[in-house]
């Protein structure tokens, strides 16, 4: 009785240590009138693929837009990329978008108008992004699998 009982609580706790799920969260929302400062993330959104019961960050990537100044009219924007907190070279970017253009800027499929620009910070806000159709926090099977 004592072995068959030992056995069933070692399952089941030993399964409970089991349960994943990914997690989004992102530093803007739609329509959202915000002002970061040179090399502060205007957009930055995290995945984390995370245990559920023991709070363990298994994987993490993250992507962000950071401003960095304007010279004249033109603004100057990085791109990067990290992989479990460690920057991927080959994937950061410098932009740059000449406002006398426009100031409705695209970056990939996301869409920033620029409200105002100095050489120490940026008034925007967020137009249209592909996480816009993901809540943040936990997420579905169904969702992550519509992310990739």
């Amino acid at each position: 009785m004592r072995t068959t009982l030992a056995v069933i609580s070692f399952l089941f706790f030993s399964s409970c240590g089991l349960q994943n799920s990914y997690y989004l969260y992102r530093n803007y929302e739609k329509d959202l009138v915000q002002t970061q400062t040179i090399g502060s993330p205007m957009i930055q959104t995290t995945v984390e693929f995370k245990n559920d019961v023991y709070g363990t960050i298994l994987q993490r990537s993250q992507s962000e837009l950071l401003y960095s100044g304007k010279s004249g009219d033109v603004i100057k924007i990085v791109y990067r990329e990290y992989s479990n907190d460690i920057a991927r070279p080959a994937f950061s970017q410098e932009l740059q978008y000449d406002l006398k253009e426009s100031n409705v800027i695209k970056f990939r499929r996301t869409t920033i108008e620029v409200i105002k620009a100095t050489n120490q910070e940026i008034t925007y806000k967020v137009l249209e992004s592909p996480n816009f159709a993901y809540p943040q926090g936990k997420l579905t099977k169904q969702q992550v699998e519509q992310m990739r």
